[in-house]
């Protein structure tokens, strides 16, 4: 539970630090007294479903899809979870020399919680949500490592810190040894206090030496707060869109100046792309889409669908044919209005986006039974940027994460290299309706600023519509669940690659090779003290 509002929640928009950083000594404690694998198992595997069910609630709102959105992702977080606390009983086991070592314990502690929350964030069927590093983010200073470690660091710092403070609490408790019990104040604790201080030396030089831009992007962001589930075309979203852009864009003229481009949130548009250019040449009726941008004059970036493959009919004898494929995708249009390039969403969510064994009958079959349909979008060919000029006629390379693909270090660090000086996030978390779900998508979005030094924009048709700089922290925000509509002038920078984007998450497989040798370690410590028993 104190993990669950360690987090952002409806009580705290952006959660407590203070929170995270005791949220798994109760655990850390509980795993001490463990008296074999198989309770630490189930310890581990129930403290993860508390969480999840906890702080992802509003998964249940996904419609139809919750018994996959919520269920499944809960019962998968709770397997992946048990495994990792059959590891973590491993020093428990039996009564070996590297039982009775503190440091031992707490560093292996660490290591292994990191590397669960990697195995549970990585993958088709990862969700990064509920991690010890989202507990961070009001931590600005301690956050900036993650541009060597990823977020993988600040977890292991935060797991590090309650596992000491779990041996402290052992120690305080144990009764006296006439041997004298490692006291885990004269080594387990100098060793976090000197991560941690190692961690804000380094977080507070980031924030004082930061690089000037090399030119800014004016960008507009349109929230429009209409659930696309509610109507039946999208005429009604166009229009409200096209008002608010509407009166930003005079607003701004008003004062002087322009924008360099205006982005609209995640499938606004329902007709896929390029054919559907004939059919916003006419709608919706007050004013086609393609006549509204000539007329505003200014690069737009829009939700859409896009055809990845044509439908082709059966031929002649045969009842077979190909069903067309569509993805998710983000449509540049031209200051003229014409479609002009697009990126289509990689990542899909499982079994909402994407339905795994979807070519078999028996799974559309099911399917069709469970939610009332079997076809998903397909994912994109290729990780690709967009090229927009500012008014200054500075070229800046843009890249667009559709949804939760802001969420994964592995997309993003694929669209930084391929050359990506801003991220521009097109999300639509309306379905969600709770504030804690929005906060906590713009917290893990914001990691992924920090991870590549890239300023960040995320354009949402309900929140959280924001700017965040490279060092994490939001710079501009519109409220929640409103129509508004905001300009950001976000610098952009000359692209210096960090650690993290050429090392991607060696601290991790640095955490597997410690939990490998410290398990090693211990069978052979523990086999030794059978054989001299």
């Amino acid at each position: 539970m104190v993990q669950s509002f360690s987090i952002p929640n409806e009580l705290l928009d952006f959660g407590s630090p203070f929170a995270g950083l005791i949220s798994l000594i109760p655990l850390y404690l509980a795993l001490s007294n463990a008296r074999s694998y198989k309770e630490s198992f189930f310890l581990t595997g129930l403290q993860a479903l508390v969480v999840h069910l906890c702080s992802s609630f509003w998964l249940a709102n996904f419609r139809d899809f919750a018994i996959f959105t919520l269920g499944a992702s809960a019962l998968g977080t709770a397997c992946i979870a048990a495994v990792t606390g059959w590891l973590l009983h491993v020093p428990y086991a039996g009564n070996g020399r590297a039982a009775a070592a503190p440091a031992y314990r707490a560093v292996y502690f660490a290591a292994v919680w990191t590397i669960w929350e990697w195995a549970k964030s990585t993958g088709f069927l990862g969700y990064p949500w509920g991690t010890l590093s989202m507990s961070a983010y009001r931590l600005t200073p301690i956050i900036q490592i993650a541009d060597i470690t990823g977020v993988y660091g600040i977890t292991f710092l935060f797991a590090v810190f309650a596992a000491s403070c779990g041996e402290l609490l052992l120690f305080c408790g144990a009764p006296a040894s006439p041997h004298g019990a490692p006291n885990p104040v004269k080594t387990v604790f100098p060793f976090t206090a000197v991560l941690f201080l190692l961690a804000a030396a380094y977080g507070a030089f980031r924030l004082s030496n930061k690089p000037e831009p090399r030119t800014y992007l004016n960008i507009t962001l349109v929230q429009q707060n209409k659930d696309p589930w509610e109507s039946e075309d999208d005429d009604d979203a166009i229009e409200l869109s096209e008002q608010l852009t509407e009166q930003e864009l005079a607003k701004l003229r008003s004062a002087g100046t322009d924008t360099d481009l205006v982005v609209w949130s995640e499938v606004v548009l329902r007709y896929p792309y390029p054919q559907a250019s004939t059919h916003y040449d006419f709608h919706p009726e007050s004013e086609p889409l393609t006549e509204f941008i000539r007329r505003m004059n200014v690069p737009f970036i829009i939700g859409a669908p896009y055809t990845l493959r044509r439908a082709v009919k059966p031929q002649k004898g045969s009842s077979k044919g190909t069903p067309a494929e569509y993805g998710n995708a983000a449509i540049l249009f031209d200051r003229e209005g014409a479609y002009s390039d697009s990126y289509c969403k990689i990542h899909l969510v499982p079994f909402a986006e994407v339905i795994p064994g979807v070519e078999y009958e028996w799974a559309r079959n099911l399917m069709d039974t469970l939610v009332g349909f079997s076809n998903g979008w397909k994912a994109g060919p290729a990780y690709k940027t967009f090229t927009v000029t500012n008014k200054t006629g500075n070229a800046v390379r843009i890249s667009t994460p559709i949804c939760f693909e802001d969420a994964f270090p592995a997309v993003t660090r694929q669209l930084y290299k391929e050359g990506s000086e801003i991220f521009v996030n097109l999300t639509d978390d309306s379905w969600s309706r709770t504030k804690s779900a929005e906060y906590q998508h713009c917290v893990i979005a914001a990691m992924r600023a920090v991870e590549l030094r890239c300023s960040m924009v995320r354009s949402t048709n309900s929140g959280y519509s924001v700017h965040i700089s490279s060092d994490g922290t939001i710079r501009n925000g519109m409220p929640l669940f409103t129509q508004s509509a905001g300009t950001f002038r976000v610098p952009v920078y000359s692209r210096k690659n960090t650690v993290y984007a050429l090392a991607g998450n060696c601290f991790v497989y640095l955490c597997m090779l410690y939990a490998v040798i410290t398990i090693l370690y211990c069978t052979a410590a523990e086999r030794h003290r059978q054989k001299n028993s």
